[in-house]
Parts: C-alpha cells; sequence; structure tokens
C-alpha cells in the first residue's frame, strides 16, 4: 500500500488514503489521509464526502492486524479480527484440546532448544574454533610463501560471507578477541588502530571521516531533531565554476595535468582505476537526501561510477582525452610501450570497484555518462583560462 500510493504520487496524482490514523510521513510527501474505520460500512461510505466525483484509481488495499506477540493479544483484538474476516470459521470445528496439547508440547521443544543454544558461547562455538585454526595456517604460510610485504598480505586475506547481521557481530567479536590474544594471530592486526595515526596519515584521514560519521549518526538519534545521511563519493570530476575549484591533488588537477602533457602522479607508481562520478551527481545527490522519503538516519549513499562503463585505468583516460582533444599535441598520463604505444608499461591495481546503485534505487539519483564528465571538465579549465586556447 505504501509503495503505490508513493508511485503514484510520484506519477503527479493526488493520494487520498482512509485509515484510522495519519503517518506523519504521508503528510510529509504531501499524500492526503481521510480518518475513518474501514470496517464499519457507513463510516466508510461517508469518508468519501470530501472528494470529487471523479475518482481515476480506487485501491483496495485494506487489512487488519495486531502487532504483538499472543499473550498481548485479548479476546476482544482475537473478536475484532474475526468478525472483519471474511474466512472465519466456527471455532468448534477444530479439536481445541488437542490442538492445545500439541502447541505445549511445541513450547517444551522450544524451550529445550533454547537452552542447548544458550549454553553456546563464542568460546565453544566449534565452527569458529574451526575458522581461528585455519586463519593460524593461513597466516603462517602466507609468512612463508610470500615474496614481499604486500604479497603476504593479499595471501593472507580472508572473505566471510553471512547474510545475518548477527552472524556478522558474532564472529567479528570472536576474531576481534582472537587477533587481539592469540599470537599465531599477530599478523591480523590491521592498521586501524590509533596507534597508527602518526605513522600513516592514511588511517588518520579515514578514521576521522569513519568516527565522524558515527558520532553524527548517533547525536541525531539521541536528539531526535534531526537525520544524518551520508553521501561517499569517489574520484570526482566534473566541470569547475571558477578558477579557484582547481585544488592541488584533487582529480579534476590531475586531468588539468594530464592535458599538459604531465605524467599522472595520484596512485601507485603513476597509475591507478579511475572510479569517477560527476561533480553535478554528487551535488543533486545531496538535494536528493533533504528530499527523499525512503532513506533516513544512519543511510549511506557510494557515489562512484553508475556502472562499469564509469570505470577506467589511468591509460584508458588518456586514450579517451586524444578521442576528445585530438587538437592538443601531447598528453600525459602514464608510461606506455609496445610498437604503437598503445600498452601499459605495469599492470594496474584493480581496485576500487564500486557502483552507485542504492543512490539510483533510493534516491532516484540519474547520472551523467562519463565521457560528458570528461569533456566538460576540460571544456571547464579551458573557460577559466587555466589551459591554453583549446584550438592551439
Amino acid at each position: 500500500g505504501k509503495a503505490i500510493a508513493e508511485t503514484l504520487k510520484d506519477q503527479g496524482a493526488e493520494v487520498f488514503i482512509v485509515d484510522l490514523n495519519e503517518n506523519p510521513s504521508h503528510k510529509k510527501a504531501g499524500i492526503h489521509t481521510i480518518l475513518a474505520d474501514i470496517s464499519q460500512a457507513d463510516v466508510l461510505k461517508n469518508s468519501f464526502e470530501p472528494l470529487s466525483n471523479n475518482i481515476d484509481i480506487l485501491v483496495n488495499n485494506a487489512g487488519i492486524g495486531f502487532v504483538g506477540n499472543i499473550e498481548q493479544t485479548d479476546d476482544e483484538d482475537f473478536d475484532e479480527l474475526l468478525t472483519t474476516s471474511e474466512d472465519a470459521v466456527d471455532a468448534s470445528l477444530y479439536d481445541r484440546d488437542r490442538l492445545q496439547e500439541d502447541t505445549q508440547r511445541d513450547l517444551e521443544k522450544l524451550s529445550t532448544i533454547y537452552e542447548i543454544l544458550a549454553g553456546i558461547t563464542q568460546g565453544k562455538d566449534p565452527k569458529l574454533t574451526a575458522l581461528v585454526s585455519q586463519l593460524e595456517f593461513i597466516a603462517e604460510e602466507a609468512k612463508t610463501q610470500a615474496g614481499s610485504r604486500e604479497d603476504e598480505m593479499n595471501k593472507r586475506k580472508v572473505i566471510i560471507f553471512s547474510f545475518f547481521a548477527d552472524t556478522a557481530r558474532w564472529v567479528h567479536e570472536h576474531l576481534s578477541h582472537q587477533i587481539d590474544s592469540n599470537p599465531k594471530l599477530e599478523a591480523y592486526k590491521g592498521r586501524w588502530s590509533e596507534e597508527q595515526i602518526a605513522k600513516d596519515r592514511d588511517i588518520a584521514y579515514a578514521m576521522a571521516k569513519a568516527n565522524t560519521e558515527k558520532l553524527i549518526y548517533a547525536e541525531a538519534e539521541s536528539t531526535g531533531v534531526f537525520e544524518a545521511l551520508a553521501i561517499l563519493p569517489l574520484h570526482v570530476i566534473g566541470p569547475l565554476i571558477a578558477s579557484n575549484n582547481d585544488q592541488p591533488w584533487s582529480w579534476q588537477n590531475h586531468i588539468r595535468r594530464m592535458m599538459q602533457g604531465k605524467p599522472y602522479k595520484g596512485g601507485r607508481e603513476g597509475r591507478m582505476l579511475w572510479n569517477c562520478v560527476d561533480v553535478r551527481d554528487v551535488a543533486r545527490a545531496h538535494r536528493l537526501c533533504m528530499e527523499t522519503t525512503v532513506g533516513g538516519n544512519g543511510s549511506r549513499y557510494i557515489l562512484s561510477a553508475a556502472d562499469r562503463g564509469g570505470e577506467l585505468f589511468t591509460w584508458q583516460l588518456q586514450a579517451l582525452l586524444e578521442s576528445l582533444y585530438p587538437m592538443v599535441d601531447d598528453i600525459g598520463g602514464e608510461p606506455m610501450h609496445g610498437e604503437g604505444g598503445d600498452v601499459p608499461a605495469k599492470p594496474t591495481y584493480d581496485a576500487p570497484r564500486a557502483y552507485c546503485l542504492l543512490a539510483k534505487q533510493e534516491l532516484g539519483l540519474e547520472t551523467f555518462d562519463l565521457e560528458t564528465t570528461v569533456r566538460d571538465t576540460v571544456d571547464s579549465y579551458y573557460a577559466v583560462g587555466l589551459l591554453g586556447d583549446e584550438t592551439s
């Protein structure tokens, strides 16, 4: 019902809902609510009086139910359910004594299962024990077989999948304790700690962003005054508004340097996978977050390529710039070799791969294609005078 109402509203319809209570989110979205008890025929009939005679679409989506466990549902609730249901049958058709006995046996079985499960701690979980043992083996094997520190890190990399958040927390809590206390898992102690801040500015940068997010979400939840939604862009490029938008080491600035024939200086050894998002899409996502009725406090939207067409390696970006600006004699990038100079001198680390699917789904974000974004980026540099004459 919610989806039907919101979709019709989005398509320009004037939507009225007949219900016992008004939902604040419906009011915020501009959906009208007529307060009425639809189980009463006369009341339902009178509820249509404020409406005009031209109702184009009538959706019959009424239902009744009660939220809570069986002990919280009293006889009056059951009576209301039965009187409003067309499928109600006479209780005398059931063997109530036998039904009660079967229910009691089921409850006893569930109690037994619960008692067994309550006795399983993380330290007694055989699957966790096996996982720790396997991690110990992987760490030792990676240490003895790796050709470099980076190779060792990749060889001991483990990804654990779970459909259930509780399972993920169960595993994470146990492994965190094991990594802190088990010398054989010392290698898994990550860089994500405050002790590493003085040694690695990237950790300081990342931890500051993550901790700020958590702080704002918690503040929003505790005060109830506002909601915090996160927009997390990857490699932002797009047109400059003014020359002072050209900040050193910004992704646009890297493109400017390439257009000046200079080698790309970012990434690992001057090469990387560009996962691009247009700065105009980032701005639009901010507005859509303020308008959304789907997202709420804690919603996070990665803004990156819409699909594989928005990703390219530095040498591919260089080739794209050369195709868009054939009048420019020398466009920089990364070292190439081969007869035609079209083969990268070294392979590129293939990450990050991410797509802005959630932003498109929940916010309705429509993105610029990569070629348009790259062209508009370079054209803006010509427009503000930070590149020479486009025709030269």
